[in-house]
């Protein structure tokens, strides 16, 4: 199966080697995209960047850290691209699963798949890409993971509004597939405790396994 997916590598710039200001979304990007590399023996993954200066980031940092058959190809060179070596899916690796149907329906001359996946949904931004995924043409045959039932409940019942009101809008098919945790990481001692961290002994300690962000 041969595998394309938009890469921004923002998460890269931002974070890659930062480990003070690494985002989950880098997090979850990067161990994705690894992961999928070193699961999917016979797979052939392609990342479609922007810039010929986005395949030298990636060869630098990401991929030389990862032994991964993984191809890069600037934005400029994605059509050509594709006239010869067809995808089967396209992956977008949040829910602006439109950037996927321009790609189809601009660039390729074959059909393929489209997948997305959701991130936060409490978003005005989640409605915007709704409505540019109708625009851009992704279809019911594509599908947008939810990563808990709750996502899927709050995304059925946008789409089910905007179906309502509009009704040759098109909407993506939904699944559930749950994060993965990597258990290798847990089965040993980590070096993350109070000393390493810089934490006082005697300070109490919150720990958070979502994010904070400040409401004004």
């Amino acid at each position: 199966m041969h595998i394309a997916i938009p890469f921004a590598t923002d998460t890269i710039r931002n974070s890659f080697g930062k480990p003070e200001a690494t985002w989950g979304r880098d997090v979850a990007n990067h161990g994705f995209l690894i992961g999928l590399a070193e699961a999917g023996a016979g797979h052939r993954i392609t990342l479609f960047v922007p810039s010929q200066l986005d395949i030298e980031i990636l060869n630098r940092t990401l991929l030389a850290e990862n032994q991964a058959n993984i191809t890069a190809v600037a934005g400029s060179g994605i059509a050509a691209y594709l006239a010869e070596h067809p995808i089967d899916v396209l992956h977008v690796t949040d829910p602006n699963m439109w950037l996927g149907g321009h790609i189809r329906n601009q660039l390729s001359e074959r059909d393929f798949v489209i997948t997305g996946v959701t991130h936060s949904l409490g978003n005005q931004h989640f409605l915007d890409w709704t409505l540019q995924n109708n625009a851009n043409g992704i279809e019911p045959g594509d599908c947008l993971i939810c990563t808990t039932p709750t996502a899927q409940t709050v995304i059925e019942s946008m789409f089910a509004h905007l179906r309502a009101n509009q009704p040759e809008f098109s909407t993506p098919r939904t699944e559930v597939i749950p994060l993965g945790t990597n258990l290798a990481m847990f089965r040993a001692p980590t070096p993350m405790t109070r000393a390493a961290l810089g934490l006082p002994s005697d300070h109490f300690v919150l720990l958070s396994f979502a994010r904070f962000n400040p409401t004004f």
